[in-house]
């Protein structure tokens, strides 16, 4: 479920919004490998500052979340694991210095239910991994084949 907030209540809660400039770029890149579909993500922090990224959110390590909008046409892949609230503590950021990447692998196919036989899917990843900013991190699109 994603929360829409009005232009104004984020403009007035941040100072001034630039919404071209993003703190942090996305790049998605997908591999279908056997009778998996990797995903690799790469953050790069474009800001002058450091930035802490929740670990949750950008998939470091063995802590995943529904971050992927997976389709296959029109219809949604469902997220297959358990949804759950949690109490963020520091040891749940990742921080990433000024002009550095982080670079972080996710099979999808463990995640994702995707539907028995060949089919074409879209797939972009989007979330609010930045710690104490509301602004939503948001991927390039990437179509591919995967046959289950």
């Amino acid at each position: 479920m994603r929360y829409v907030i009005p232009i104004f209540a984020l403009s007035m809660a941040m100072g001034s919004l630039n919404s071209s400039s993003k703190p942090v770029e996305v790049q998605l890149n997908v591999a279908v490998k056997g009778s998996k579909v990797w995903a690799t993500l790469t953050f790069t922090n474009a800001s002058s500052q450091e930035i802490q990224l929740e670990k949750y959110k950008v998939h470091f390590g063995t802590v995943y979340a529904d971050n992927f909008e997976i389709t296959n046409g029109e219809k949604k892949i469902p997220y297959t694991k358990e949804l759950s609230k949690r109490i963020l503590r520091d040891r749940n950021f990742f921080k990433l210095c000024a002009g550095k990447k982080l670079t972080t692998q996710i099979d999808l196919t463990q995640l994702y239910d995707f539907s028995s036989g060949t089919h074409r899917y879209k797939v972009r990843y989007c979330a609010f991994p930045i710690r104490d900013q509301v602004i939503e991190l948001t991927s390039n699109s990437v179509i591919f084949t995967y046959t289950k």
